[in-house]
């Protein structure tokens, strides 16, 4: 039986790399989507408090691309604070690093 994998593989490239695109965009948006949900909030109340409209917020949380600015006012306008790490990979005799590059203040 064929998989869905063997199928995506066999097609050529460029529509290969679409479909991972528009993919990519769609898990990008379920997660600005699924944190609005888990705070308990509606697209509605989110954008006004954002101080935008519920049709803007749609379009938002679809985008792949979000500005990290826009995500910090996302996320504050929710009551919460967005942190940055990155994880870098151990050389040779130390241990893997962890840097805290951005972090915004409740």
């Amino acid at each position: 039986m064929r998989t869905i994998d063997d199928f995506v593989q066999s097609l050529p490239r460029p529509r290969r790399e679409k479909i991972e695109r528009v993919a990519a965009e769609k898990i990008a948006a379920l997660r600005l989507q699924h944190a609005r949900e888990e705070a308990g909030m509606s697209q509605v109340t989110l954008a006004a408090l954002m101080d935008m409209t519920q049709p803007a917020l749609s379009r938002l949380e679809s985008r792949a691309d979000v500005r990290i600015s826009t995500i910090v006012r996302y996320i504050e306008a929710m009551g919460g604070t967005l942190e940055i790490t990155a994880r870098l990979p151990a050389q040779k005799g130390k241990a893997r690093k962890q840097l805290r590059l951005f972090g915004t203040q409740a």
